[in-house]
């Protein structure tokens, strides 16, 4: 009588252990089998007589998706992922096609975790043994067969003397363990010797059939179990040189292997091959094809641009969006037409909004260059929020970011960016879990340790920062091309290749840091300093403070600004405005002036508010930089405060003018006091209109004056940050009889052309002119020209952010032409009393250490003894010990150059199976280590002695422990070994870690929610919407700002919904969610794992 098995309340595994305790033989009928089935019942099948007849084979090519169904609970038959041809194959494509697949479900995929168990290990031994023995065989049949059955042949003691010979099971399970012990299986158990019989007769014909296919059977050849040694990694010892070769070709050799059309070859000969481009071009596809991003950061004049150009040649996507500050548009369509690019729009970065309207609902994928891309690092602005949205819109868009100063100011920054074509906690990016989580922590540490440094940077601050720094150089070093002239000069195929071309870099000579004397302006100077310091209260900019019923007025009127807290907002901008005060006096003594005025005209205009019965707030949300491109603009803003009526409704870029009663009487005393104060500043330094005694600007002039004399074809370029100093100087220096042009961001298309003849080595020598010896300018001009014809750089002033100062650098210090040996530098730094209230130096040195250690820079910006570092190859160079530390990699780079065209050695690596294990013996350093694959993308881990969990680490970290001499010796994997390596691929495959949540961040969700509880009709776009926020962390910091601030009422929900939904387009959130998941679909390949001993047992 037949029972059913359903592997509910009873299971095939179970009905099969206590069938086999009375069998002596058993005769399987399978589509499927593979190990894992034998696994589940080793104990009852060790001492039987088995045969196996498979009906069918999984595609080796499939078995990526069948474990992605698996790990989804995906309720696929196995069918699904068989081999489509499989009936066209021949016998011996057949078997190969078998044995491929056994393999790579054993090594590679996540279906083998089983088989990392110690006992799974013994329990296939005892397979093969098997095999060999003949008490196991094996066959395929020729065609397929979907039947299944198990066939047991009793002892004759449990045969009841012949009345049951055996016991037949069939129905839907094969011999897998999911077969075995998994859902949605039926099969009948059948005792009476018909049936038997029936089944075992049909069997034997099967068997017999001369079709049929051997894989091991007793008597045939042993090729099976021979390749199956060969190629598991349960049999593998690989040399630890083996592994240390096979991990660099992993990392390395992907790259090289992209065939790429050369700048010569595009351009017909109009551009030279240059080595360190073809790399930087041939790694840029990689990285875009890993990453759909990817940072271009070479240092300034090593053609980034030409790089970027060949970049989107060769992956000829139909559609090119250039995106360039103004000044730079010229130039892309020059490389446009040079380049032959196909489908390009190019467009200033003053359209982002335009952009955004017309292309952020494009189908089609779309390649975006940014030029200047560190301009976009405020996720708070609306040109970052539209650029996100724009970038992130198709899930195949590709992105090239282009900046020689990735890191400008904070973590933040380098965040911002990547962002721009990552998913933060579904990143490509394997250098780290959760790229969200562990940069969050990295710029929290950041913040901290950036407000005790402007107090006082310590040794030990120092190096908390260059420990930050090493965390985020491991988070970027997989998406950036990062290059230096240092190492162009210590790379020996780039060395050679630039010799051969004739091509040289002159010498930075300095920085020289120039100081004045104050002379009889001191006192003054100093009375200033302490009246801003102490008397100056900034009551314009601080009403806030004024208010009558603050937490009132919040609850009220919050809703209103873009800031969570515009009391804690109008304080910063106090003290901003009080610096830049400093800041601008420091600049030259025009600048201060005309401050001075704005911010007197800035009050006056509030006494008329006033007057009228209000005070006016402006709802601007975050604070500008003090080096801003428009921070003059950004200046006019702030103070603008124009007479007409102001509709508190239509708040987008304007002031909120609120009724005076909400106030304190004492704001107007604050007011005039204010005003006195600045009245009479300026009265003491500007009593007449003339600028009066400067001796900055008469310290620049005798510095001129002696370089024009010792060589004066040697032009010079002096910058500045701000446009009335550049003015102010030009006028000076035009006064003194000096040739001088002045260059400032309203410079025509004919004033760029006046540059480049004048100042551009590479225009064609008819073009050239010599009009001028000195440009002026402000850094408008220190992106996008060629300068060369110059050879020294004047920084007039020293920027908030010394990454300007960089960029300046570049312009004279060129890779096309080399027009000078030496090149000089000269810093006009604040002084020593006016860095107490500027900060200026020890917030650049501070900043200038992060950018050092992360992205590294050529040449020194700050002071003489400053530490140079490249971040592609880092070289201290410290003026007293002259001491050097190369590049992390480039050791490792060495050895695989060396190795790379060794086709012997490339074969014996190619042969180390996935998942292969060993122990290495005398190791200076105890742990265990991984390598891991996870999609195209390369991963480590690391586990410590003792420890119950193990982390992901950066090559960096871990390539000095796999590396070994080419006669080190493994040892055999053991059980300790096991544990080990079970730690290390839990870590691999473990979940992405949560993001934690930041107060923006809850209010979102907490909005969203009660969005979703009162307006279910948008329940899949809320839910959605939320998913994207907890779980991915893809929107950018303005739309969660928005979010949060969300004012939800019962009579304006209908309203909120539709500007949520057109601010953040359900297109937008579906993209994301597609991308996110196919990240999510990629699964690890633990490909080998070392345990480092310190003894010889």
């Amino acid at each position: 009588m037949a029972s059913i098995i359903d592997n509910k309340k009873k299971t095939m595994l179970d009905s099969l252990k206590n069938a086999l305790n009375q069998a002596e033989s058993v005769n399987i009928l399978t589509a499927f089998f593979y190990f894992s089935g034998f696994n589940a019942l080793a104990e009852e099948l060790k001492d039987k007589k088995i045969r196996i007849l498979v009906g069918n084979t999984i595609d080796p090519e499939a078995i990526g998706e069948l474990c992605r169904a698996v790990a989804d609970d995906t309720d696929e038959p196995l069918e699904h992922y068989a081999k489509r041809s499989f009936k066209k194959l021949s016998n011996l494509q057949k078997k190969r096609l078998y044995i491929d697949s056994f393999v790579e479900l054993f090594n590679k995929s996540s279906l083998s975790n089983e088989f990392d168990e110690t006992e799974s290990q013994k329990v296939f031994k005892m397979f093969l043994d098997k095999l060999n023995d003949g008490s196991l065989e094996i066959r395929l049949t020729s065609s397929l067969n979907h039947a299944k059955a198990f066939i047991l042949t009793n002892k004759y003691e449990y045969s009841c003397f012949g009345d049951q010979k055996g016991v037949v099971f069939t129905g839907s399970s094969n011999f897998t363990y999911n077969g075995l012990l998994g859902q949605g299986e039926m099969n009948e158990r059948f005792s009476d010797n018909d049936k038997y019989e029936e089944y075992l007769s049909e069997f034997e014909s099967l068997w017999q059939d001369g079709k049929t296919i051997d894989i091991s059977v007793s008597g045939g050849n042993d090729d099976f179990v021979q390749e199956v040694k060969k190629k598991l990694w349960i049999f593998a010892q690989p040399s630890p040189y083996h592994i240390f070769i096979r991990i660099l070709f992993e990392l390395y050799a992907a790259v090289e292997s992209t065939n790429v059309k050369t700048p010569y070859e595009i351009s017909g000969g109009k551009f030279t091959n240059l080595k360190y481009q073809i790399d930087a071009i041939q790694y840029g596809i990689d990285c875009i094809n890993k990453n759909n991003g990817v940072i271009i950061a070479d240092v300034v004049g090593l053609g980034k641009s030409i790089i970027a150009s060949a970049i989107a040649y060769n992956l000829d996507i139909k559609r090119t969006i250039i995106i360039a500050p103004p000044h730079l548009v010229e130039q892309w369509n020059d490389y446009q037409q040079d380049f032959g690019l196909r489908g390009v729009k190019i467009y200033s970065s003053g359209k982002i909004e335009e952009l955004y309207n017309t292309y952020s609902s494009d189908p089609n994928p779309i390649l975006y260059i940014i030029d200047e891309a560190h301009r976009y690092r405020n996720e708070l602005s609306e040109s970052y929020q539209w650029l996100h949205q724009l970038t992130r819109s198709n899930p195949e868009n590709k992105v090239i970011l282009l900046t020689a100063t990735p890191y400008n100011n904070r973590p933040q920054d380098l965040f911002a960016l990547i962002k721009l074509f990552q998913t933060p906690s579904r990143s490509t990016i394997n250098s780290v879990d959760n790229l969200s989580v562990r940069f969050r922590e990295l710029i929290a540490r950041y913040n901290s340790l950036e407000k005790e440094g402007k107090k006082n940077l310590t040794a030990e601050i120092k190096s908390e920062l260059e420990k930050l720094s090493k965390q985020l150089r491991t988070i970027i070093d997989p998406v950036i091309v990062r290059r230096s002239r240092i190492d162009l000069k210590e790379i020996k195929e780039y060395a050679d290749d630039l010799t051969i071309q004739g091509i040289q870099f002159p010498e930075v000579m300095g920085p020289e840091l120039v100081e004045y004397d104050l002379a009889e302006i001191r006192g003054l100077y100093i009375r200033t300093l302490e009246q801003l310091s102490n008397d100056f209260i900034c009551a314009r900019y601080n009403p806030a403070a004024y208010l009558i019923d603050p937490q009132g007025f919040m609850e009220k009127y919050g809703e209103l600004f873009d800031e969570t807290d515009i009391r804690q907002f109008q304080r910063n901008l106090a003290k901003f405005i009080q610096r830049l005060l400093v800041m601008r006096f420091e600049s030259s003594k025009s600048a201060f002036k005309s401050t001075l005025e704005n911010i007197l005209t800035s009050y006056e205009n509030i006494k008329k508010w006033w007057a009228k019965g209000y005070v006016p707030i402006k709802k601007r949300g975050y604070l500008p930089d003090p080096d801003e491109d428009e921070i003059e603009e950004t200046l006019k803003e702030i103070n603008d405060l124009s007479n007409e009526e102001i509709d508190v409704t239509k708040i987008k870029k304007k002031a909120i003018p609120f009724e005076r009663s909400l106030f304190k009487e004492e704001y107007l005393d604050a007011i005039e006091s204010d005003i006195r104060l600045l009245t009479k500043i300026k009265k003491a330094w500007f009593d007449s209109e003339d600028i009066g005694f400067d001796p900055k600007y008469n310290e620049v002039k005798v510095t001129i004056t002696k370089l024009l004399d010792q060589k004066p074809e040697r032009k010079i370029v002096i910058f500045s940050s701000y446009a009335d100093t550049a003015n102010y100087v030009h006028e000076k220096l035009d006064a003194d009889g000096f040739r001088t042009l002045l260059y400032t961001g309203g410079a025509a298309k004919i004033d760029r052309a006046v540059v480049r003849q004048n100042f551009d080595a590479s225009c064609r020598p008819e073009e050239q002119k010599n009009n001028f010896d000195i440009i002026v300018a402000t850094d408008a001009l220190s992106e996008g020209f060629n300068l060369n014809r110059a050879g020294v750089i004047i920084n007039y002033d020293i920027p908030y952010n010394p990454t300007r100062v960089v960029q300046r650098i570049g312009r004279i210090n060129r890779i096309n032409k080399k027009m000078f040996d030496e090149i000089f530098i000269y810093n006009f730094f604040p002084t020593d009393i006016g860095e107490r209230s500027t900060l200026i130096k020890g917030i650049s040195t501070l900043k200038m250490l992060l950018i050092n250690n992360i992205v590294g820079s050529d040449t020194k910006t700050l002071t003489p003894n400053e530490t140079l570092q490249s971040y592609f190859k880092r070289q201290f160079d410290e003026a007293d010990t002259g001491a050097a530390e190369k590049s992390w990699d480039n050791e490792y780079r060495n050895i695989y150059n060396a190795v790379k065209h060794n086709t012997t050695l490339y074969d014996d690596i190619m042969q180390i199976p996935e998942r292969a294990r060993i122990v290495r013996k005398n190791c200076n350093k105890v742990c265990a280590i991984s390598f891991a694959k996870r999609g195209n993308n390369s991963l480590f881990a690391i586990a410590e002695p003792f420890a119950t969990k193990a982390h992901i680490v950066s090559p960096e970290d871990v390539l000095g422990l796999f590396k070994a001499d080419i006669d080190e010796k493994s040892y055999e994997f053991d059980v300790d070994l096991d544990k080990k390596f079970s730690i290390l691929r839990d870590e691999l495959q473990k979940p992405y870690p949560k993001v934690k949540l930041d107060k923006r961040r809850a209010n979102a969700i907490e909005n969203i929610k009660k969005l979703l509880s009162v307006y279910p009709a948008e329940k899949d776009y809320l839910k959605d919407l939320l998913d994207v926020i907890s779980t991915y962390d893809d929107l950018s910091d303005g739309e969660l700002r928005y979010l949060a601030k969300l004012s939800i009422r019962q009579n304006n929900i209908k309203d909120i919904i539709d500007e949520l939904k057109q601010r953040i387009p359900a297109h937008y959130i579906i993209q994301i969610k597609e991308k996110a998941e196919s990240i999510d679909a990629q699964t690890e390949i633990i490909m080998f794992t070392e345990d480092l001993r310190d003894d010889n047992n």
